[in-house]
This record gives C-alpha cells, sequence and structure tokens, in this order.
C-alpha cells in the first residue's frame, strides 16, 4: 500500500521546473488587472482611471499605486459628459499626498482637441492642477498652431494652461503639410 501511494505521488508531478512559473510574489502589494477606478465626490463623478495593472502598497506609512503598463484617464463635467483625457505609460499615485506623477509618453487632451505632449507631469489631485518642468509641444487644433517650450502649468481639466517658457511655433497646417510630403 505504501508503495502504491509513493507511486502515485511521483507520477501525479508531470511538470518540469522549466515549466513552472516560480515568480516570486510580494505578500505587502495588491495587484488588481483590468482596472477600471471612478473617483467622484458627494456623488459627482470627476475622474476615471482604466489600466490593465495596478499594483497598490504601503510605503513609509502612506498608500501608494502604481501603474506600470500604462493607464488611461477621463475627466469629467458635472453633466458626466469627458471633457479631457490622460495617458501615460507609467503613473505612480501617493494618496496621502493627492499627487500622481505620470511618467513616459504623457499625453492630455481635451474636448477641444488641443493636445500636449512630455516626458512627464506631476497632477496634484487636490488643488486641480497639472505642472511639469519637461519640454512639451502643444497643438492647438482650433488655433492650427503648434507650441513648443519647456514647463506647462494648467487645470486638470485642461481648459486653462500656459506654456512657461515658450520655445517655438509653427503653424498646423504647416507641419501637417510636412507630413504629407514625405
Amino acid at each position: 500500500m505504501w508503495v502504491v501511494f509513493v507511486l502515485v505521488s511521483f507520477l501525479g508531478c508531470t511538470k518540469r521546473d522549466s515549466e513552472i512559473n516560480f515568480e516570486k510574489i510580494d505578500p505587502r502589494k495588491e495587484i488588481a488587472t483590468n482596472v477600471e477606478l471612478i473617483y467622484s465626490d458627494s456623488a459627482i463623478t470627476k475622474f476615471k482611471i482604466i489600466s490593465p495593472i495596478r499594483e497598490s502598497f504601503n510605503e513609509e506609512s502612506k498608500f501608494v499605486e502604481e501603474y506600470p503598463k500604462g493607464l488611461y484617464i477621463e475627466f469629467y463635467d458635472k453633466n458626466k459628459k469627458v471633457i479631457s483625457s490622460m495617458r501615460a505609460k507609467y503613473a505612480r499615485r501617493v494618496s496621502e499626498d493627492g499627487q500622481m506623477t505620470l511618467r513616459d509618453s504623457v499625453v492630455l487632451m481635451n474636448h477641444q482637441g488641443d493636445k500636449l505632449s512630455t516626458r512627464g507631469i506631476l497632477w496634484d489631485e487636490q488643488n486641480h492642477i497639472l505642472h511639469t518642468t519637461k519640454f512639451v509641444q502643444l497643438v492647438r487644433v482650433n488655433a492650427q498652431d503648434t507650441f513648443y517650450g519647456f514647463g506647462f502649468h494648467a487645470k486638470d481639466d485642461f481648459s486653462k494652461f500656459n506654456i512657461i517658457q515658450l520655445t517655438g511655433k509653427r503653424r498646423y497646417q504647416d507641419l501637417t503639410k510636412e507630413l504629407v510630403d514625405e
């Protein structure tokens, strides 16, 4: 009987070591996939975060959320209409500070079609402000202009904004003509 048990146990394990996932899991970290988070204030939806993966954990007694595969954020007006959106390949949010750092191909768009591109931006959620000191490109579709500069400051709904150190300007039509001619 004992021999049968050992033989069945041995034959029951058919996976080779190379087929087994030995990835270490940090028990202090919560991992969620296909995330859709809706943030509201006084029952009014303010913004929604969509991400393929969110890792959350405590760091120095603060709750931290990381989005290692990027995220997409939609901002809403009081009628639940999308007024702007933001996308990045990586983000880190510290809840207690009310701040989110977004980096790697950050793109911000408003409902008029204006588009800001930069390498990184800081979002102060409590004061509803976006800002960066990095290089920015701003395409104003209605004005048909593209602006370049260093530093950017805006309301988080991207309705009012300014480039801190403007370094150049090109007409939108000239840029699109160059793309068509190439």
